[in-house]
Formats: C-alpha cells, structure tokens, sequence
C-alpha cells in the first residue's frame, strides 16, 4: 500500500525504513514525540508574535465576498 502511493521510492528502501522503526520503536517514538512538543511551542509563540484574529474575515473582506 505504501509504495503504491510512492510508487518513486524504491520497495527496498520502504522495507529498511519499516525494519528500522520496529528495532527502534522506543528511540522514533520518543523522536517523534518531542518534534511535536517543539511544534507546538513553535506554534504558540508564532501566534502570539503574529495574532490572526479576524484575518480570514479581512482577506474575505479584500476578495469582495
């Protein structure tokens, strides 16, 4: 299924990459639970810097519907 949807990456490489993550659950797991902890506090500071409040209404506005 998965190479049927990427069919331009080598089988090969789907069954190194599938093999790698179950000797190393533990380790990717934590990877990407951390990635999503930075994410989300890159998330947050973002919108505090750059509030969007109102701004789809305003680009609605400017788009005349």
């Amino acid at each position: 299924m998965i190479h049927e949807s990427y069919d331009t990456v080598p089988l090969a490489d789907i069954y190194a990459v599938l093999a790698y993550y179950l000797h190393h659950r533990t380790e990717v797991e934590s990877y990407l639970s951390e990635r999503e902890r930075q994410d989300a506090t890159t998330r947050a500071r973002i919108e505090a810097e750059y509030p969007t409040a109102g701004l789809r209404a305003k680009l609605l506005a400017r788009l005349g519907t």
